[in-house]
């Protein structure tokens, strides 16, 4: 559950960006790690928010995901929610505590 592919993403990054909910949950029980970032420093909770996936999205806050991990763009997860154009995650996320600046 733990090796990367060849850009750094792990299955948990894979699962978040495709927004399967019942494998991101299988994962977490499995030990999937979500501070782990990919060759672009984005973590799992990155690609839950840019795809809009809720649900995954609040699975992995409950988790305690890195809610203001940056990228290496110097990006937090809400702010590619917003480029994304995905209103429901970056209300869920402010609702979290997520920093607007």
């Amino acid at each position: 559950m733990h090796c990367a592919s060849s850009n750094g993403k792990q299955i948990m990054h894979y699962v978040c960006e495709a927004g399967n909910k019942a494998l991101a949950q299988m994962c977490l029980q499995k030990g999937c790690k979500l501070d782990k970032a990919d060759e672009s420093g984005m973590t799992p909770l990155h690609y839950a928010c840019a795809a809009g996936s809720t649900s995954v999205t609040t699975i992995l806050l409950n988790h305690n995901a890195p809610i203001e991990a940056l990228d290496f763009q110097g990006q937090t997860p809400l702010y590619h929610a917003v480029t994304s154009g995905q209103e429901e995650t970056v209300e869920l996320l402010l609702g979290h505590g997520a920093n607007v600046n």
